[in-house]
């Protein structure tokens, strides 16, 4: 929808919430799916991290962090708030713990109903299973739902942790029924964690991308392989970040990907030359829920974990040595 805007320092998003347009995470900027089409508005760095270049060169941006002075006509691509909801009968519901935010959504019909980007959870037991409670419940209010018929829960092994209370890994899909967690469906199905550092959250975003692909999300950096899904962690650090960049530098030199991306925000990839992507993590939701031959080849993909031990790995200290000096 075209809209023409002429405001002096005004708040871009704001404005567009006074239209009755939806920001899926609140203008947060957790999300990269506020876009507009404004080939006026200058690129920002928030753009150059969720927009693909091509994008860009075409007048895509993000609405979020964009303030407007002066006229400017633009095409925007968020959808309006409506009054009215359909009711469903029935439906699966999602929580996933990512790192930096939490997604909360309601499925029917295999298609989503509504899904909400929320911010992190304290990694706690009673902050995340209310949370979870808290979110799915008001979700099912709004559409007329008593309750999901499955609850998908995924996360980072820490969050999936405290929540459940399982401690060992496991690199399988797992329905048990929903009492067990007090969570507000039938069953829950947890997606698996099979090291202590890699979850159901790293593999949600690494499923069904190519052999040859490099992914690195947050902390996480991942390279698929045609036998082994290689994984390390390693916390960014723009004040210091030495250590991010020699990962960056081994996972680029040892595996040579014939493909390199970035999710989500990351200055440090972006600078690394990285490409930046949309996050799978909620089309892969959909399909694991939807299709019992997307649960097998996500274990399948469980069993192909490899945590690397960079800290052990002599030619990754000689690039930390290298890039430290």
């Amino acid at each position: 929808m075209k809209l023409t805007f002429n405001n002096t320092n005004a708040s871009l998003r704001v404005l567009l919430e006074n239209e009755g347009f939806v920001f899926p995470c609140n203008g947060k900027g957790l999300c990269g799916r506020c876009r507009i089409i404004a080939p006026d508005l200058p690129i920002t760095d928030k753009d150059r991290t969720f927009i693909p270049s091509d994008d860009l060169k075409k007048g895509v941006r993000l609405a979020c962090d964009k303030v407007i002075d002066g006229e400017i006509t633009i095409d925007c691509l968020l959808e309006k708030r409506t009054e009215k909801v359909s009711k469903v009968s029935e439906g699966d519901a999602y929580v996933v713990f990512e790192e930096d935010r939490s997604l909360v959504g309601l499925i029917a019909d295999g298609e989503i109903v509504e899904e909400l980007v929320l911010p992190s959870v304290d990694t706690d037991f009673r902050s995340l299973r209310a949370f979870a409670q808290r979110e799915t419940i008001e979700l099912y209010e709004k559409y007329g739902l008593a309750k999901a018929t499955v609850m998908l829960l995924a996360g980072t092994p820490q969050k999936i942790t405290e929540c459940t209370g399982i401690i060992e890994e496991y690199d399988y899909v797992n329905t048990v029924e929903a009492n067990l967690f007090d969570m507000p469906s039938e069953e829950v199905c947890l997606l698996p964690k099979p090291t202590a550092l890699i979850g159901g959250d790293l593999l949600l975003e690494v499923l069904g991308r190519a052999e040859g692909t490099m992914v690195v999300k947050g902390s996480y950096f991942a390279f698929i392989g045609d036998t082994e899904l290689y994984c390390a962690r390693v916390i960014p650090n723009l004040n210091n970040p030495a250590t991010y960049v020699a990962t960056l530098a081994y996972f680029i030199k040892r595996f040579n990907p014939a493909t390199a991306l970035y999710v989500g925000a990351n200055v440090i990839a972006a600078n690394a030359g990285l490409r930046s992507s949309e996050s799978l993590v909620t089309k892969n939701v959909v399909n694991v829920l939807s299709s019992n031959r997307q649960k097998a080849k996500l274990e399948r993909l469980a069993k192909k974990v490899v945590e690397l031990s960079l800290a052990d790995d002599e030619d990754w200290q000689n690039l930390l040595t290298e890039i430290s000096k």
